[in-house]
């Protein structure tokens, strides 16, 4: 499909979702429904199936894969791309090492990158973590210009990817979003689900801080996540041409 066509078929911005089967990019689509023409692209389907956005397989491990996905989306939804939300990440809470933070963090942000220099796209959102911050001392407050420091895996693909996007976004503007930890109404976080397990159990390690007691952690929930990603996408025209936003 031609872009003549595709705007035919749909007035509506597009919006494509990297990882939009995860627990953040379905809520998204949910927030953006109806106001975009939305592309989910994810190694797997929506876990029930239905989806307010069009379904592409992607394998970004895979350069074959990551092209072939790509040219689909240019196919049937056009060339023009109002903003991409790359959610696709490796996270492994045990913390052990695993080639995946390369070859899907790292390299599948060059991938997807790459293949989006035949599109025209008016924004690339990436969602990096807050755990790429330094811990900040008491009484010290962590902004977008604090120091960073990886400590293991995961920050540091995040930190990787974020050089890769420095370096290959070119002319489209792009949006660093690092984000806290995520949770719902059905808690979706470990160290959360931990700690309300201790107390309700009366086990005496829930009156300990799960962790450094002198740095806390911060978390965020589903729903405000969600909305600061709606207003990066609906607000990409008075953005810079690069930015970091710590939410």
């Amino acid at each position: 499909m031609n872009d003549s066509v595709a705007a035919a078929k749909a007035t509506k911005p597009v919006v494509a979702i990297t990882g939009s089967s995860g627990l953040i990019g379905s809520r998204l689509i949910e927030r953006l429904a109806g106001r975009y023409d939305l592309v989910g692209l994810d190694i797997k389907p929506p876990p029930d199936g239905e989806s307010a956005a069009a379904f592409i397989e992607c394998d970004l491990t895979d350069d074959q894969a990551a092209k072939a996905a790509l040219r689909q989306m240019a196919a049937e939804h056009g060339s023009r791309i109002a903003s991409v939300v790359h959610l696709a990440a490796y996270y492994d809470f045990s913390g052990e090492p695993s080639p995946l933070y390369d070859e899907l963090t790292v390299d599948g942000t060059r991938r997807l990158l790459e293949g989006l220099r035949d599109f025209s796209v008016e924004q690339f959102v990436f969602s990096s973590s807050l755990l790429v911050m330094e811990p900040a001392d008491e009484g010290e407050v962590v902004s977008e210009t604090s120091p960073v420091e990886a400590a293991w895996d995961y920050p540091q693909s995040k930190l990787e990817a974020e050089a890769v996007i420095r370096q290959l976004h070119g002319d489209t503007p792009a949006v660093v979003l690092r984000l806290a930890g995520v949770y719902d109404e059905d808690c979706h976080s470990v160290p959360i689900g931990q700690q309300i397990s201790r107390i309700h159990q009366r086990q005496l390690e829930s009156y300990f801080f799960p962790g450094d007691a002198d740095h806390g952690q911060a978390f965020v929930h589903l729903d405000d996540l969600v909305d600061a990603f709606a207003k990066t996408i609906d607000r990409r025209s008075s953005l810079g041409g690069y930015e970091v936003l710590l939410i």
